[in-house]
């Protein structure tokens, strides 16, 4: 397993027809944490694709994006991938108008649709302790 946070370059960036995926277990405890495709290492980076696993009362992922150090509007959907203590895997494909978020639940897919703004060059995973 690799620790968190983990931040990998994409050489040249990422394009469309290109995906990047994400597999790891989500901590029994955990009250959330995220996956951004960033245009650099630093917190303060532009966020591509903010995606973002709420667990508790909220029980949602949000997903959204940051340029300039602006948030755009949020997308929440429900929590059906990401439950404390089992495992996940997504795949973010990334088409010339979107991103694709699919997610394995039940044996399926599920997609979620996010519009792009600049391509992320970077990906990071964090984990983030619950009560944080």
């Amino acid at each position: 397993p690799q620790p968190l946070p983990y931040v990998a370059p994409v050489m040249g960036g990422l394009r469309p027809g290109m995906a990047v995926c994400v597999q790891g277990l989500v901590p029994p405890h955990a009250d959330r944490f995220r996956v951004n495709l960033a245009s650099g290492p630093e917190d303060e980076a532009d966020l591509a694709l903010h995606l973002n696993p709420r667990f508790g009362a909220e029980g949602q992922v949000v997903l959204n994006s940051r340029f300039g150090g602006q948030w755009g509007p949020e997308q929440c959907r429900d929590l059906q991938a990401f439950v404390p203590g089992t495992p996940f895997e997504i795949v973010i494909a990334v088409t010339p108008q979107d991103y694709r978020v699919r997610d394995r639940v039940g044996g399926g897919w599920g997609v979620l649709c996010w519009s792009m703004g600049a391509k992320g060059a970077h990906w990071v995973v964090r984990g983030v302790p619950k009560g944080q």
